[in-house]
């Protein structure tokens, strides 16, 4: 008991000290990265996330800690991906296009917040379930059976929690996510909920 309330101390400490630096000084590090002009960035966003991933301790027992740290790189990843490709590509609020008559339905602030929460929380969801679709089958498929004593071990969609098919998973799956969440302000644009002054937008 003593030692797992020492290691939430210290894990809420260290969080504290993380959250302090980042919103402090990381920015600086992180703005010129993500509206750097070159393909080297997403190499180096994914190359930097799939070794945290590959050196993260491995539990004595199958345990969700590495799956859930997956998806949080994953969260980080896809959102500066996102952030990078938009400021990359230039690309217009809206991607350019209105489409007009959609804002007339909604004429409080209180209608249009929970309009952008609405189209948000469907985005979210309609890409985590199409994910999941398509990258499991594709990792089931990929993965080498791994042996317990003579036993070989294959995953399927029933056993797989837990396990590297599972983080792999995770962080394909909030990478892609978290890149359709960037862009969920503009679908917003586009729909009348959001106005072009409402967006920043990186300029060159």
């Amino acid at each position: 008991m003593a030692t797992i309330t020492f290691d939430v101390v210290g894990g809420f400490l260290l969080s504290v000290g993380i959250v302090t630096i980042w919103t402090r000084y990381l920015r600086y590090v992180i703005d010129p990265i993500i509206t750097y002009p070159s393909i080297l960035i997403p190499t180096l966003l994914f190359g930097v996330a799939l070794v945290s991933l590959y050196s993260h301790p491995q539990p004595p027992s199958p345990n969700p800690a590495i799956a859930e740290t997956a998806l949080v790189v994953g969260t980080c990843v896809g959102t500066a991906l996102g952030v990078w490709i938009y400021h990359y590509w230039q690309l217009p609020t809206g991607f350019g296009y209105k489409l007009v008559g959609v804002v007339n339905i909604f004429s409080d602030a209180t209608s249009l917040l929970v309009a952008r929460f609405v189209i948000g929380a469907i985005v979210v969801a309609l890409i985590r379930e199409f994910s999941k679709r398509i990258f499991l089958p594709l990792l089931l498929f990929c993965y080498t059976p791994t042996r317990s004593g003579n036993k070989k071990i294959v995953y399927n969609k029933t056993n797989y929690k837990y396990t590297p098919v599972d983080t792999a998973l995770k962080f394909l799956t909030y990478t892609a996510v978290s890149f359709a969440v960037v862009g969920a302000p503009h679908l917003c644009c586009m729909l009348g909920l959001f106005h072009e002054s409402d967006l920043v937008v990186f300029v060159k």
